[in-house]
C-alpha cells in the first residue's frame, strides 16, 4: 500500500509540476503581448511629428534621414519603427498619400494629368502614369472617365 501511494504522491507531484510549468509559460506569453502591445504605444510618438510633416508635405522631396532626424532617431531606426507601426515603409506611405490625392484631383477637378502628377510631387509625368497605374490599376485618364 505503501508503495501504491508513493506511486500516487509521485504522479501528483509531476502533473503539478507540469500545470505550474504550463500556467508560467501562460503567464510569460501574456507578458510578452502586453509589453509588444505597451511598446506599440510606447513607440507611436516616435514617429507621430515625422508622419504629420510627411502628410503636410507630400509635394516635396522628402528623404528618410530628413524624418528620423524630426524624430531624432537613425535612419534604420525610424524605418523598423515605421514599418511596425503603419505596416508600411514610409516611401510606401508617402506613395499612398500622394496617389490618393492625386484620385482626388482626377475625381475632382479638370487639370490636366501632367499639372496633376506635379502638384502631388512628381516632377516626371511618366513616372506618375506608371505608379497610378500600379496603385490603381489604370491609367490616370482611365480613372477620369470611369464611372462614380
Amino acid at each position: 500500500i505503501s508503495l501504491v501511494h508513493a506511486s500516487t504522491e509521485m504522479r501528483k507531484s509531476v502533473w503539478m509540476n507540469l500545470i505550474c510549468s504550463g500556467i508560467m509559460q501562460l503567464f510569460l506569453e501574456i507578458s510578452r503581448c502586453n509589453s509588444s502591445e505597451s511598446h506599440k504605444a510606447d513607440t507611436s510618438y516616435r514617429i507621430e511629428k515625422s508622419l504629420q510633416f510627411l502628410i503636410n508635405n507630400f509635394k516635396q522631396d522628402i528623404s528618410i534621414p530628413d524624418l528620423a532626424s524630426i524624430e531624432n532617431l537613425s535612419s534604420s531606426r525610424y524605418r523598423y519603427v515605421f514599418k511596425e507601426l503603419t505596416g508600411k515603409s514610409p516611401k510606401e506611405y508617402l506613395t499612398d498619400v500622394r496617389m490618393q490625392r492625386a484620385r482626388d484631383l482626377l475625381t475632382t477637378t479638370n487639370l490636366s494629368v501632367s499639372d496633376i502628377a506635379e502638384l502631388v510631387g512628381y516632377k516626371n509625368m511618366l513616372y506618375f502614369c506608371r505608379i497610378f497605374k500600379q496603385y490603381s490599376g489604370m491609367t490616370a485618364s482611365e480613372f477620369r472617365k470611369r464611372p462614380l
